[in-house]
């Protein structure tokens, strides 16, 4: 928003903002108060401070409190870099300064590599950089960085990941765009759900090579499907799961989704382009299960086999039901095998959680 010559955040145009979307109807979720702060030196040519930054939210949060009371607050949007963590960084001050007494979530940006037009990068993106276990474990080390400074000055608020992707400047065409970002994206999910963040927002719906749908087509790109299995079978509820002596197998579980559904439903992921891995699951008194089996031709491919069938939008351009299959894949109902560089949902309807009850 406007700044006067001096720097100073004015917060009428905010205010005609955020009346105007009153006045409209229109629903939001959360107002923040810019984008990337911790940028700002590159991207305006000056800087903001993260004192300077708590000052600027109470003024929003009085706007907010006196337009849309009840509308919660996020900030400060800070971006965090592969490999640096927080360049400028803003929040350990703005945290400090009592910026969490304005915000209701603390929300904060990351890719995990960066694409050929960043003009700068600390990790290239590639089609198996992110198969790399080291490389999806590093989103957790700057989510307990975040979690020390919350603790330390705004012990309780919820921390959101408000912006992320495959790779920053638009995401790399032929990795952000195919089954190779997948991966990342599925193991994402599962370690920050499991970590508690309770919302993460994907860049983007739609635009450049990271969007999950093709801007000229309108077809679905392989992230999208991944997006939609995760939203139909991975229910809120989140149960803790260890995997020992295989560091290619990533594995997560929630309580299951839908109406009706009981059980639990976990992801399974094989990072390994050569091995097999066979998963042994306990599946309750009958061992029912459910399971979808998400493979490609290749890291490259822009198309995903559901089950071993192309996933693909109905004649009418509605979405497919994608219907799990029941059945055994090597004559023992107790394991699920996963081929290399693939995914698997599975259900366990008869799995007694208590957790999910």
């Amino acid at each position: 928003g406007y700044r006067d010559e001096s720097l100073i955040w004015q917060s009428e145009s905010a205010r005609e903002f955020v009346q105007y979307t009153v006045e409209q109807d229109y629903p939001v979720v959360l107002w923040e108060l810019g984008n990337e702060v911790n940028a700002f030196q590159l991207m305006h040519g000056f800087s903001i401070s993260g004192a300077e930054l708590a000052t600027e939210f109470a003024q929003l949060r009085a706007v907010v409190d006196e337009e849309d009371p009840g509308t919660p607050i996020g900030g400060p949007a800070s971006a965090f870099w592969p490999a640096l963590g927080e360049p400028f960084a803003v929040i350990p001050d703005f945290l400090s300064a009592g910026g969490g007494d304005d915000i209701d979530v603390i929300t904060w940006h990351y890719y995990p590599q960066q694409s050929r037009r960043c003009i700068a990068g600390t990790r290239p993106a590639g089609p198996e950089v992110m198969l790399d276990p080291a490389n999806l474990d590093e989103a957790l080390i700057w989510v307990e960085h975040l979690e020390t400074l919350r603790d330390a000055s705004a012990p309780g608020l919820p921390i959101w990941l408000g912006e992320t992707g495959n790779a920053q400047c638009g995401g790399e065409p032929g990795v952000s765009d195919a089954f190779a970002g997948c991966f990342w994206w599925l193991d994402q999910l599962g370690a920050l759900a499991r970590r508690g963040h309770q919302i993460v927002v994907r860049q983007t719906l739609s635009g450049s090579n990271y969007g999950l749908i093709n801007d000229e087509s309108l077809e679905p790109k392989p992230d999208y499907w991944i997006s939609l299995l995760w939203r139909r079978l991975m229910g809120t509820g989140v149960l803790d799961v260890t995997v020992s002596d295989d560091e290619n197998l990533r594995a997560y579980a929630h309580c299951a989704r839908g109406e009706g559904a009981t059980g639990i439903t976990m992801v399974l992921i094989n990072l390994d382009q050569e091995q097999n891995v066979d998963v042994m699951l306990d599946g309750g008194q009958t061992g029912a299960r459910e399971v979808h089996l998400i493979t490609a031709a290749g890291l490259e491919a822009t198309e995903l086999l559901h089950n071993e069938t192309t996933i693909a939008l109905a004649d009418d351009g509605s979405v497919p039901a994608l219907e799990p299959s029941n059945e055994s894949q090597n004559g023992d109902g107790r394991i699920v095998r996963l081929p290399p560089i693939s995914m698997a949902f599975v259900t366990l309807s008869d799995l007694d959680a208590s957790a999910c009850q």
